[in-house]
């Protein structure tokens, strides 16, 4: 589905009454018609927030909807919000997860889709419902932490699942609830860092007809860190099931000894092609940096739980349209390219199809025909075509620094209220 048919879905989903009933929380709720603020606008308008002020983002949106004459109220907007469950957000990310497994041409390795598991902590405002909400327990006292964990197809950057929760909260926990979450998936391959080394979590994969890839810690299994062979078998064991895996040995260029562990036959992937596999697991770590510089998911428009799932799942949605749009645009490029002897391949630029999307998002939502919603991506692909760069496979990736974000931005409020 392209993301000018999956927009007009989520415009479809959005207006509809079941929706409305569906996702709303309380049965009064948006129950006149013909009133100003309507379920389907505030749920654009909450997908739209680009984290400016309040009265500037509602401004601006009713400028764009062709109503800057008629601007609601900021408590008006807030109460509005008030009455839509983060389901409603959340079922529109789903949306565009399933999209994206179906995108056309999706980059795959050796046949597989390759999904990236990894989380982060956010900081939120020092609220007693958030603390109550997701926990008093944080390394700071005094300070309000969640964690998020995403899974992430790193190899075409659409987000497959995505949870907010405690802080105390563990990622392992969080990766066994996506585990669950996503199901079978076909010529699929999960890929894990070492932090997520468990029996329990290898036999939530396997019984679930999933190949992972997986870094292991040194004090994981004596068999395997003394043992003399580079590539080699070993068994796990959980809750009465026996499953026999893989390891492989290589060294890095710092010298230090990395090991793997899969589910994956020799057949299916050589050893040879393990450590650039598990390479490209970075996909991941850009999308995070992504998520928190480009699209701030850290920083909050309210103080409620409600608020800040809300914001959460809006955020996702907006990364993984902006992912397949980039998406179709690079295919683009490739058709135009395929007869040019280019030493890398063109790729569109995300931080600009951001900015770009966000500035047109609400307008194409409110187009009143497909013909002017064909005609405005139209326009956004040659805004697009302004900014492309290359895609270097010899590029050597830095590592990813929360701290470093935070600190960056620490004097910034969190809260846009």
């Amino acid at each position: 589905m392209k993301v000018s048919q999956l927009l007009k879905a989520i415009k479809g989903k959005s207006e509809g009454y079941e929706f409305c009933v569906k996702h709303r929380k309380r049965a009064a709720d948006f129950s006149r018609t013909g009133k100003k603020l309507s379920f389907m606008l505030i749920v654009m308008y909450v997908i739209r927030l680009v984290k400016l002020s309040t009265v500037i983002e509602i401004m601006k949106f009713f400028r764009e909807i062709g109503k800057d004459e008629d601007t609601a109220r900021r408590n008006s907007i807030n109460e509005g919000r008030g009455k839509i469950s983060e389901t409603a957000f959340s079922e529109i990310f789903e949306m565009t997860a399933e999209s994206g497994k179906e995108m056309e041409s999706a980059e795959e390795y050796k046949g597989f889709r390759l999904y990236g598991f990894d989380g982060t902590t956010v900081k939120l405002e020092n609220s007693d419902e958030l603390k109550e909400h997701f926990g008093k327990t944080t390394p700071t006292d005094g300070q309000v932490m969640a964690r998020i964990h995403c899974v992430v197809d790193v190899l075409n950057g659409v987000i497959a699942d995505g949870d907010i929760g405690a802080y105390q909260t563990g990622e392992r926990e969080m990766a066994m609830q996506a585990v669950e979450r996503l199901g079978e998936q076909r010529e699929s391959l999960y890929m894990f860092d070492r932090g997520y080394w468990s029996p329990e979590l290898v036999d939530k994969v396997m019984e679930s007809g999933g190949k992972f890839l997986m870094r292991m810690p040194s004090t994981a299994r004596a068999a395997v860190t003394k043992s003399a062979d580079n590539s080699g078998y070993f068994k796990v064991e959980h809750d009465g099931r026996t499953h026999a895996l893989r390891f492989f040995k290589f060294v890095l260029a710092s010298g230090e000894v990395e090991i793997l562990a899969t589910n994956l036959t020799h057949e299916q992937m050589p050893d040879e092609f393990l450590p650039e596999l598990y390479s490209k697991r970075w996909g991941i770590e850009t999308k995070y940096s992504e998520l928190k510089t480009r699209l701030e998911i850290d920083r909050f428009s309210g103080k409620s739980v409600l608020f800040v799932k809300q914001d959460f799942f809006a955020t996702l949605v907006i990364s993984n349209l902006v992912a397949m749009f980039a998406h179709e645009k690079s295919l683009e490029l490739t058709r135009k390219n395929k007869d040019k002897p280019l030493k890398n391949p063109q790729k569109t630029n995300i931080a600009l199809g951001i900015g770009i999307f966000r500035e047109y998002f609400v307008e194409i939502m409110f187009c009143p025909s497909d013909r002017q919603r064909n005609k405005l991506f139209d326009k956004l692909f040659k805004l697009l075509s302004l900014s492309v760069s290359c895609s270097r496979s010899d590029r050597v990736p830095r590592q990813r620094n929360d701290f470093a974000i935070r600190n960056k931005r620490s004097n910034r409020p969190k809260s846009v209220l």
